[in-house]
């Protein structure tokens, strides 16, 4: 649908392949040219006053393909970095209830990880695709016919692309349309002819900008002849490996742990009393000047179907939008409780229908069973930024099947990214707010990011060890807890998250106490070992300095920045595709944390703090799923100061330009720390010297994972020093430590003019 060139050759790949051919005719235009796709509402279309977008001439096709084909049940795409084209073919796709695919997404950031991976897979099954356009400075008409799968074209393209591309912008592939390919022949297994084409005169047509494209005559299709012991021409074919090279490094890693020794260090009881209802404070709001937090909407009383029941909350939700002059996208982040988790899907269909633009909220859907409220089924709480304007927003939503991740298929994204504080130069939604000069405004984004659990995303299905690999529970908990918490890093790296301000792993109901513990000591132990692998080692150099003792830096500092653009022959081409950290150890301050005289216990940390919260049931029946919130931008680095305090059980992430800070809090044995937390959270706030009178420093978001026990102690202590506070009502908390703790309180806070 999107190349520009060679369409003649079109209905040769009927008889080449052996398969019918279905065309429709593109109508209308790019009218939609954002990333994402929306599809166009139909009351406005059905009256012609829109004009239709040229995405919407698939439906029709692919409605004729259906008609003819019953069994047809999927729509594959060649998208590898282009959102613009996967988000088109998956809304329609959608629409029509067919699965979505696209087995290349994100296929130069997966194992082996290499630019022109790709290429050298189409070469090693047979395929020959030829570059029949070229359109960027880089290439020129000889590359015209070409077969870009061939490895003497692959140096060609990774020589003349070295001078212009980025690594892994995917230049190499032509995915910023440097060139255009014609696939002519491929395995015996698909391919049952090959098309030939003969050139017309020199092969060249050159058109405007320095375009070139191939000019060919008599094609023709030449079928093949079998030849015995051939083979289907699949037997080279590469299956992307499921493991990122360093979570492999850590399953390894944390298999060769004593899985079955738990020795948990516990303030709590051993034998835990059965679980009652929770008692808790619902609709709860904070308004603050840039966000709204409504947290702990229930349904209107005496309704029983899950239905009738989120369709009340979605309704309470838009009347409580409204009253800030705000929308549904305005919505970042939206946490969903069950109390039966076979609520999932029932609930999806009306929530989608609220949530109806592209890049929905990012969502944690969790059953807390028989620890909800009595009477209520479902809570719902949400986050809103109040201060985003047009372009500001920006989200991550693949509901293809793919080799990368678990594909969202549903109302929710796998990220959103909004900025952490307002841009300084408008004005907040029903604020007034003085202009400031755009210089003081910062690249710093807050990322929401939807929870994950441990699917293999090609066949989504949970994640079953193979027999070859060792059985043992603990070992199947850590290949889940790992895989799930790799695809949080992948979908976090694909939006340039720099850090994590905590981590959450939510554990299925597990009656056993010595598993429940041992489940999230691994945790404890997987995570670490990510994040300490991904940081790498500790270095003593300090900011400023640099180690001018290397001959080669002095060396490279010498060369002529014309010879690194024009002299290509000289470069050394890197294939390997640079995968930017997700935790990125120049974000933080290497400046010591000085303590004053009431903070002596708070030291210097690495490490983002992770927490074990276990609750009654996980979509598809899944053991962990990982949930998390990230910072991204490029004034994150050095920017960030990260410490804790064994004594105080908690951990500040502390942005200082930002005047933000994310604190996480253990909540001792079964709440009975709770009535000191006002105090707490005063003392940590003067440490930082943000007073909540002096410089309108106010807690954005909170929520509490109250363990058994927490709620009955926990009520009016909040009132006074946080707002709008989100509850999670859960089994058992396992804080940083290892230990069980009565609850833990995240909470994100900010200074705001």
């Amino acid at each position: 649908m999107y190349q520009t060139v060679g369409h003649s050759l079109i209905p040769l790949y009927a008889r080449a392949l052996d398969l019918p051919l279905y065309r429709q005719e593109i109508l209308g235009r790019a009218v939609n040219t954002e990333r994402d796709y929306t599809s166009p509402d139909p009351n406005i279309s059905a009256h012609g006053e829109e004009e239709n977008d040229e995405t919407e001439s698939l439906v029709p096709l692919l409605k004729k393909v259906m008609a003819a084909h019953p069994d047809a049940n999927a729509v594959s795409t060649g998208a590898i970095l282009s959102t613009y084209q996967r988000t088109r073919v998956e809304n329609v796709a959608l629409r029509l209830g067919l699965t979505p695919l696209s087995f290349l997404w994100q296929y130069p950031v997966l194992p082996p990880y290499t630019q022109a991976g790709l290429l050298r897979d189409m070469e090693d099954v047979g395929m020959d695709a030829r570059i029949i356009k070229v359109a960027s400075g880089g290439l020129d008409a000889g590359f015209l016919w070409e077969n870009v799968a061939d490895s003497k074209t692959v140096t060609r393209l990774q020589r003349a692309m070295a001078r212009f591309g980025e690594n892994g912008d995917g230049a190499v592939l032509g995915e910023g349309g440097e060139f255009e390919t014609l696939a002519v022949d491929g395995p015996g297994v698909l391919w049952k002819g090959r098309i030939e084409v003969l050139k017309e005169g020199d092969g060249v047509s050159v058109g405007e900008g320095g375009n070139a494209v191939f000019r060919g005559r008599d094609a023709r299709v030449v079928m093949k002849e079998g030849v015995e012991g051939q083979g289907d021409g699949l037997e080279k074919l590469r299956i992307p490996d499921l493991w990122d090279d360093e979570f492999k490094k850590v399953l390894e890693k944390v298999s060769s742990l004593d899985l079955h020794s738990t020795n948990p260090r516990s303030s709590l009881s051993e034998n835990p009393l059965p679980p009652t209802p929770t008692t808790l404070p619902t609709l709860l709001i904070s308004s603050t000047p840039t966000t709204l937090t409504l947290s702990n909407l229930v349904p209107s009383p005496g309704l029983t179907t899950p239905t009738s029941q989120i369709t009340s909350i979605l309704s309470t939700l838009t009347s409580h939008l409204s009253t800030h002059n705000l929308t549904p996208a305005h919505i970042l982040h939206v946490t969903i409780l069950l109390r039966h988790i076979s609520d999932f899907k029932t609930i999806n269909a009306p929530y989608a229908s609220y949530f109806n633009h592209s890049n929905p909220p990012t969502r944690v859907t969790i059953s807390n069973g028989p620890r909800m409220p009595p009477g209520t089924d479902i809570l719902l709480s949400v986050i809103a930024s109040k201060h985003l304007q047009p372009g500001m927003r920006k989200g991550l939503h693949v509901q293809s099947r793919s080799y990368w991740a678990p594909a969202n298929i549903g109302p929710y994204s796998q990220a959103i990214t909004a900025p952490l504080l307002p841009d300084t130069n408008v004005s907040l939604a029903g604020e007034e707010q003085e202009e400031v000069s755009a210089s003081e405004t910062r690249d710093v984004q807050i990322v929401y990011l939807a929870g994950q659990i441990p699917l293999e995303p090609a066949r989504m299905q949970l994640r079953q060890p193979s027999s070859s690999s060792s059985s043992s529970s603990g070992y199947v908990f850590a290949s889940q807890a790992t895989l799930a918490l790799q695809h949080l890093f992948r979908v976090s790296r694909a939006v340039r998250v720099r850090w994590f301000t905590v981590g959450i792993a939510f554990l299925g109901r597990c009656p056993d106490d010595k598993e429940a513990a041992r489940r999230a000591s691994i945790v404890r132990s997987v995570w670490k070992e990510t994040c300490t692998r991904t940081l790498g080692p500790e270095t003593d150099v300090s900011d400023g300095e640099a180690n001018n003792d290397d001959d080669e830096s002095d060396e490279n500092s010498a060369i002529d920045p014309w010879d690194l653009r024009n002299r290509i022959s000289a470069l050394q081409v890197d294939d390997t595709t640079h995968r930017a950290p997700v935790l990125d150890p120049t974000v933080l301050d290497r400046l010591p944390f000085t303590p004053t005289n009431s903070s002596q216990s708070w030291k210097p940390r690495r490490l983002p703090p992770v927490f074990s919260i276990e609750v009654q049931e996980l979509p598809a029946g899944a053991d962990i799923e990982w949930h998390s919130t990230g910072l991204s931008g490029s004034d994150l680095t050095g920017a960030l100061t990260l410490v804790s305090s064994l004594l105080e059980k908690s951990t500040l992430t502390y942005l200082p330009k930002e005047k933000t800070v994310v604190v996480t809090m253990e909540i001792d044995g079964e709440g009975d720390g709770v009535e000191d937390v006002p105090a707490r959270l005063e003392e940590m706030t003067d440490l930082l010297g943000l007073s909540r009178e002096e410089k309108g420093f106010c807690w954005d978001h909170a929520v509490l994972y109250a363990g058994h026990g927490l709620e009955g102690r926990a009520g009016g202590h909040w009132d006074d020093c946080v707002e709008g506070l989100q509850w999670v009502p859960c089994f058992r908390v396992w804080g940083e430590g290892g230990e069980k703790v009565g609850g833990v309180v995240v909470l994100r806070g900010t200074v705001v003019p």
